[in-house]
């Protein structure tokens, strides 16, 4: 799976995306000044187009042409040092390491941009979301009856050496 930010010969690929994951009920997972666009392909414009989204950091993950799933990680300086991670996978996908991946790509690119630490939203009948937040280590304390708020602290991206490495 190759990782990176939407490109305009994308748009396709992530209508695609953005589809199935309406049609699964996964519009949560998208910032809300993207959740008011009527269709995926208005969506996909506002994507490519809106001020806000240009502060915040996007990322899919494509395999074979096709786009996969979909990262996003909430600005900086709505958040004070800690972006809100949301991530889905589209539905033919699951269960095949894709969102773990994404979610480890999101971690290194936080750290690299200065976060402290992430965070995310997270339905409690959502399992698989919430045991990979647990495979990360974040810390899930429950924010309403139907959810829970996970939090996890960054390390330095520095090693031993004295380097940077991401």
């Amino acid at each position: 799976m190759i990782i990176r930010g939407p490109e305009q010969p994308d748009q396709s690929a992530i209508e695609n995306l953005f589809t199935a994951l309406f049609t699964a009920g996964n519009q949560h997972v998208l910032p809300p000044y993207l959740l008011n666009q009527q269709n995926p392909s208005q969506l996909t414009h506002a994507l490519y187009t809106s001020t806000q989204s240009k502060k915040d950091l996007h990322r899919f993950g494509f395999t074979r042409g096709q786009a996969v799933v979909y990262g996003f990680l909430s600005s900086w300086e709505d958040t004070l040092g800690s972006p809100q991670l949301s991530l889905a996978v589209h539905p033919s996908f699951r269960n095949r390491g894709f969102a773990h991946t994404m979610c480890s790509q999101l971690h290194d690119l936080a750290r690299i941009r200065g976060a402290r630490s992430v965070r995310a939203l997270i339905s409690k009948e959502n399992h698989y979301a919430i045991a990979l937040c647990r495979s990360f280590g974040y810390k899930l304390t429950p924010t309403t009856d139907t959810h829970l708020h996970g939090s996890l602290g960054l390390q330095s991206t520095r090693d031993g050496h004295s380097r940077w490495v991401a």
